[in-house]
């Protein structure tokens, strides 16, 4: 079966129990010139690190991007700084992290962000002093809300963190 990817606009990869993953996405970036919106879970999306031309597309085309399940990627400063690095000219994301530090990461280092959505997944309440000040210096607004323990989770504590920020007052 033969199928025109040239005027796809959102992938949304949650679904796929494909094998060879990394493989069909880089085939996928490679015809799909309009795809700009992108869903994913972060185990996948780091394999696709491995690839230098797949990380030149992700970086030129993707715009929005949501990593869907409640496993972080944002485990260590290497990493972050990877993905930074990949998606420097992401406009919208949306992930999960656990520890406020790799926010502030990704504020200082996305510039071109206009919304961010975090959840936090902790077993004691999370403090976001640092990270309002930090919302504040990047012309940001935010929303907070927390819920209390979600056994499905296995986490005491969920934050959930919307953030909106004007790029032209940078």
């Amino acid at each position: 079966m033969i199928v025109n990817l040239s005027n796809l606009k959102h992938l949304d990869l949650t679904k796929t129990h494909e094998k060879h993953k990394s493989f069909l996405v880089w085939e996928i970036l490679k015809e799909a010139s309009q795809l700009s919106s992108m869903k994913i879970s972060s185990s996948d999306l780091k394999s696709l690190f491995d690839n230098d031309e797949s990380c030149k597309y992700l970086n030129k085309m993707i715009k929005k991007l949501s990593l869907s399940e409640y496993y972080t990627l944002f485990v260590d400063d290497n990493v972050t700084k990877e993905f930074c690095k990949v998606f420097s000219n992401i406009e919208q994301l949306s992930c999960t992290i656990n520890e406020p530090c790799y926010l502030l990461l990704l504020l200082k280092r996305l510039l071109n962000l206009s919304m961010l959505k975090i959840y936090f997944l902790s077993d004691s309440p999370v403090d976001l002093s640092s990270v309002k000040d930090e919302i504040h210096k990047v012309n940001g607004l935010f929303h907070i809300e927390c819920t209390g323990y979600s056994r499905s989770l296995q986490s005491s504590y969920t934050i959930t963190l919307t953030i909106w920020m004007d790029n032209n007052m940078k």
